[in-house]
């Protein structure tokens, strides 16, 4: 009874860790909407094992995400990707909006946007300062909290602690997101085709979220996740005139030169979405748990963050990119049982940045290494040895 009471009390407090880190709010985004996509490389679509259905999903993500970013091990996270983008960048910026017959889709200017804008979430990560993106498998036009008022429409990233249910929807529990996470336009721009421009300076969010209401409203229809957002009848209010839905099936195909479409969704994630019907809030140690079991995951890790291409993932100080080499210090401490680690607020988060060193350099962990030490030997007294007292 003792033993299911400390469990009772870790979970608890590893929840509420994770809504705290939430609440660490992100650099402001530029007023002139110019954190744009930093690299452009091509993606590598290679098929991933149908084997195991979920440790495929994750192990497609690291193929075609790897170009793009970094895949780092955190704390009650398992392994998320950080992208390479130019500071200031935050999700759902460099691109549109679309009315589609699934509700509201984020349509992205990034190459990439079609995997983690419809898969997954984002939280800013405050200990390597940047946004990360943890996998998801059940695809969405995009999974956003919206909120509509004063004639301004304003949607955030939804946290890894909003959990999501085919039965049950969304389930927030008591999760907060504050107003910086925030990104607001003039409800009369939100079609913009590109939206960037129009966005308003988040030094303002305080008073636009004071004054707009949630209006967020997820349903499954047909076994699809629509994101209702503004009802059709709002955008006629809004924009005068009525907006006929796009078909996602139209802009899910590849386009010229093979290249994925907007609304991309590969086969073998609709495989692993049926093995993961509920995922993220008090699920997403589940969804780690199948990651760390699988043997493709556990390869996958070792390739990327062996000592040939860095340090392993469980020190996770170094990641190699290309020509690109990212270090992060570490504390030799993980941090306490809730996950979370001095300094930063949220679960697992370490201090420190990524740094972008010379191709080909060696860079030193500050974490304890986990080799033989090598020891001095010991000094010879120069005293003689004491004879025996005779008796």
């Amino acid at each position: 009874m003792k033993t299911k009471k400390i469990a009772l009390l870790l979970l608890v407090g590893s929840l509420i860790a994770t809504v705290c880190g939430y609440a660490q709010e992100p650099p402001p985004y530029p007023a002139n909407g110019g954190a744009d996509d930093a690299q452009q490389q091509p993606g590598n679509d290679q098929a991933a094992p149908a084997a195991d259905p979920a440790a495929a999903g994750i192990d497609y993500f690291h193929a075609q995400l790897s170009p793009y970013g970094q895949w780092v091990a955190r704390e009650g996270y398992g392994m998320v990707w950080v992208p390479n983008v130019a500071p200031g960048w935050r999700p759902y910026t460099a691109g549109h909006w679309a009315y589609t017959d699934q509700g509201w889709a984020w349509v992205a200017d990034e190459s990439w946007g079609w995997a983690p804008f419809h898969y997954g979430r984002w939280y800013y990560d405050g200990g390597i300062n940047n946004w990360a993106w943890v996998p998801g498998y059940t695809w969405a036009p995009a999974w956003v909290d919206w909120r509509h008022g004063g004639g301004y429409l304003g949607w955030a990233p939804l946290p890894p602690a909003v959990g999501f249910g085919f039965g049950a929807g969304l389930v927030f529990g008591g999760v907060v997101i504050r107003p910086g996470f925030y990104t607001f336009v003039g409800e009369r721009n939100i079609f913009a085709p590109r939206i960037g421009g129009f966005i308003l300076p988040s030094a303002r969010n305080t008073v636009f979220v004071s004054g707009a209401a949630r209006i967020t409203n997820y349903t499954v229809v047909n076994n699809r996740v629509v994101n209702v957002g503004v009802p059709s009848a709002g955008i006629v209010q809004m924009t005068g005139h009525a907006v006929t839905p796009v078909s996602i099936a139209s802009m899910s195909g590849a386009g010229p030169g093979g290249a994925h479409g907007a609304f991309y969704q590969p086969p073998v994630m609709a495989r692993a979405s049926r093995v993961m019907p509920a995922e993220f809030g008090s699920n997403l140690s589940r969804q780690i748990a199948v990651q760390q079991k699988s043997q493709s995951y556990a390869s996958v890790v070792h390739n990327k963050f062996s000592p040939a291409g860095g340090t392993s993932a469980a020190h996770g100080t170094t990641s190699v990119n290309g020509s690109r080499t990212f270090t992060r210090s570490t504390s030799s401490s993980v941090g306490s049982a809730s996950g979370s680690s001095s300094g930063s607020g949220k679960p697992g988060a370490t201090s420190g940045t990524f740094k972008p060193v010379p191709s080909g350099s060696q860079t030193k962990s500050t974490a304890q290494s986990t080799g033989p030490k090598s020891t001095p030997p010991a000094k010879q007294s120069s005293e003689k040895p004491k004879k025996p007292p005779t008796r």
